[in-house]
């Protein structure tokens, strides 16, 4: 499936002159569809790519505060921190191109490193023991006591919603399960020759697409969240990251003020109590 796009660029357009010489044909077509599922994203829809660009932007931001001066206890938790935007900006690009089975497997992983990160941030103790869990079997079991069993209760503590995300996209993207693929494959068969079609990229609809594309952002943004509160002390000090903050806050509840509307999504069934999503020792 190729989404539709308000033009049809040429193969000159979409690819440059060494690419051209350097891609085969055969994988030209699905490189081809890949690149214009991209263009079709960004294009339908504009407010989720400008909410994007703005969350990418506060990163950026956030990580240049923090250039100088910074506690040594910090400085693992914000290169674990600088190591989950590089797979954020790849996992949305591949979901703005719906290719959404990568994205989940990506951003499933740039949420554990979040993980990892906050809870190095809130236990530096803990540092030493995550840096030193290859030297031996003892250094390995103290490791897996803290950060691997029990992953709600420890590694996840406090992120409950990053954690539930986390396990849909372990089942959706990274794990090998007929979920992961039925969006993806399909088959055909004449009684005695069975064969299977693939689809790399535009496997669901362009509701599925805007719904999930949605709230893949605000999970990005959760992340972001929780980034800022480990490092608040600073980043509270800079009035243009928090101007930042606050427009993209307004044009995100904008957007889904938008999307319930166009999905006339109802109220849950149950009374929600929302619980901090970050736990102070």
């Amino acid at each position: 499936m190729t989404h539709i796009i308000p033009i049809s660029p040429t193969e000159t357009e979409l690819f440059g002159s060494l690419e051209l010489s350097l891609i085969p044909l055969e994988y030209r077509e699905y490189y081809r569809a890949r690149r214009i599922n991209f263009i079709a994203g960004i294009t339908n829809f504009p407010q989720a790519w400008d909410l994007y660009q703005r969350l990418d932007g506060i990163f950026m931001r956030e990580f240049s505060d923090l250039e100088q001066n910074l506690d040594a206890a910090l400085r693992l938790p914000l290169a674990l921190y600088i190591n989950a935007d590089a797979k954020i900006r790849v996992g949305i690009e591949l979901a703005f191109g719906d290719c959404m089975a990568e994205s989940r497997s990506i951003l499933r992983d740039a949420v554990e490193f979040v993980a990892h990160a906050h809870r190095l941030a809130l236990h530096p103790e803990l540092q030493e023991i995550w840096i030193k869990r290859d030297q031996d079997a003892n250094a390995r079991e103290k490791y897996d006591s803290e950060f691997w069993h029990y992953k709600e209760q420890k590694l996840f503590h406090g992120l409950g919603e990053l954690f539930k995300l986390w396990k849909r996209w372990s089942e959706l993207g990274s794990h090998a399960n007929l979920a992961a693929m039925t969006n993806r494959l399909s088959s055909t068969s004449d009684g005695t020759r069975h064969s299977f079609s693939v689809r790399f990229t535009g496997s669901i609809d362009r509701d599925l697409w805007t719904k999930e594309l949605f709230s893949m952002l605000l999970t990005c943004f959760t992340m972001e969240g929780t980034f800022y509160w480990d490092f608040d002390s600073r980043l509270k000090l800079d009035d243009g990251l928090r101007q930042m903050r606050d427009e993209s806050q307004s044009r995100k509840e904008t957007l889904r003020a938008q999307l319930i509307s166009n999905f006339k999504i109802g109220p849950p069934g149950v009374v929600y109590k929302p619980k901090p999503s970050i736990v102070w020792p």
